[in-house]
């Protein structure tokens, strides 16, 4: 079987006037590109001196081969098309000259094309313990975008792969979630240096990125949404030096990570109904910015449980319900700064934890009638666990209720469970109006 493949140049028509002598041109001034589709058996090269590709069938690269596309190439999926990799795609573009998935439509949508999919028989990407690139399949100054077609090969994702490196990309406008990419311990996944913008999947875990086994680095992940983790899900991986902004989700707004180390990131002006900026389990978060993110449940800037939250500034996030700041239990909390945070209770701290060493300032409750407050810390526990809090600054945190209301303005401890030992800390200035 062979690669469906035809150059379309343009199309001139000659017609004689009868009678005078006269010639008529008619010319269509079709540009010029190159149609394809159907499997690719062998190595084969798509080159810049024939592009556009318009495909007008789905493309299958059988196993063995090897589909090797050069820096600048645009390919024009048709509706309902996409592309299946069982053996190699070698898409390495330049900063100058990136390689283009897209749309065949002049008026392009999100969702006008189907996706590509890295199969299990794909060959991965060979990455070195400074994750460098070696060979194997490669996404590289790649953009890809208008995906979504839901009868193609995976609903889900704009890319679909496997232990795939990807570097330099941009992953846009696409209905289904921007990437899917799946490592395992011995074969990590890879995304770096890369921005994923408005990919909104009707259902899913990560609008913009579902990352397993791998690191993503130095990218921007802004104005996406699913129904849970509208930015990036991640398990089992790291999350570094990235921007995580504008994203939302009914839970973790800007991020869902499970047994993950999330460092060194800007996470702002997400919103979700669950932990707006952040929700962790058995994850490690560290040296973040966390900014302006929202809840209209509990955790406005974290939700996280049996996680470690050290080295953050957590500020002027806010939740409707408890958390403003931070929310959850069994959490180890270091060395924060928690300022401006808001929430009906908790709105710098509410959980069960070991609070340590934080800076906890200028965070305001509302009231409710009838509940007691701690806009610095509430402390509560059903499993009978005895949180410590130690060595804290807590400081101009305030509530604001009606006057004939029992409030408190640095902590507050629930009936529930044991008390928390609370020892050595600087309490100040905390008011209660």
């Amino acid at each position: 079987m062979m690669l469906r493949f035809k150059k379309i140049a343009g199309v001139i028509l000659i017609g004689i006037l009868p009678l005078i002598s006269l010639s008529l041109f008619q010319v269509t001034n079709a540009e010029p590109h190159t149609e394809v589709g159907g499997p690719i058996a062998t190595d084969t090269t798509w080159t810049l001196s024939n592009s556009p590709y318009e495909v007008v069938e789905s493309i299958d690269v059988w196993e063995e081969a090897t589909l090797t596309i050069e820096p600048g190439v645009i390919l024009k999926f048709h509706a309902g098309k996409g592309m299946r990799i069982n053996g190699e795609l070698i898409a390495s573009g330049s900063s100058n000259n990136p390689i283009i998935f897209t749309s065949n439509l002049d008026d392009p949508s999100p969702g006008d094309w189907g996706d590509i999919v890295f199969s299990s028989t794909a060959t991965k990407s060979q990455i070195d313990e400074n994750e460098n690139y070696l060979g194997g399949s490669i996404l590289q100054h790649c953009i890809v975008e208008y995906a979504g077609s839901t009868f193609v090969f995976s609903p889900k994702s704009a890319i679909s792969a496997q232990s795939l490196y990807v570097d330099n990309c941009t992953v846009r406008n696409n209905s289904i979630r921007g990437i899917s990419n799946v490592g395992s311990s011995t074969e990590p996944s890879l995304i770096s240096n890369s921005i994923f913008q408005n990919n909104h999947p009707e259902r899913g875990d990560g609008g913009a990125v579902y990352l397993t086994y791998g690191t993503i680095s130095n990218s921007v992940i802004e104005d996406n949404s699913s129904n849970l983790a509208g930015g990036i899900f991640a398990s089992n991986s790291l999350i570094t030096n990235n921007l995580i902004q504008n994203n939302s989700s009914s839970f973790g707004g800007g991020l869902n990570a499970e047994n993950s180390e999330i460092v060194g990131n800007k996470i702002l002006d997400n919103e979700s109904g669950s932990g707006g900026g952040i929700r962790a389990f058995n994850s490690t978060i560290k040296d973040n910015l966390i900014v302006d993110n929202s809840s209209e449940g509990s955790g406005g800037g974290i939700l996280a449980n049996d996680s470690v939250i050290e080295s953050n500034t957590i500020l002027n996030n806010g939740a409707r319900n408890e958390g403003g700041g931070i929310v959850g239990g069994s959490n180890d909390i270091l060395n924060n700064m928690i300022i401006g945070n808001t929430a009906r209770r908790g709105a710098g701290i509410s959980g069960n934890d070991r609070i340590i060493s934080n800076t906890i300032a200028f965070n305001r409750s509302f009231l409710l009638v009838g509940v007691e407050d701690g806009p610095g810390i509430f402390y509560e526990s059903f499993s009978g666990d005895q949180g410590e809090i130690f060595y804290n600054t807590i400081v101009d945190n305030y509530a604001s209720g009606s006057d004939d209301e029992e409030i408190v303005g640095a902590i507050t401890t629930s009936s529930f469970g044991n008390t928390p030992k609370i020892n050595y800390n600087n309490i100040f200035n905390n008011t209660d109006y």
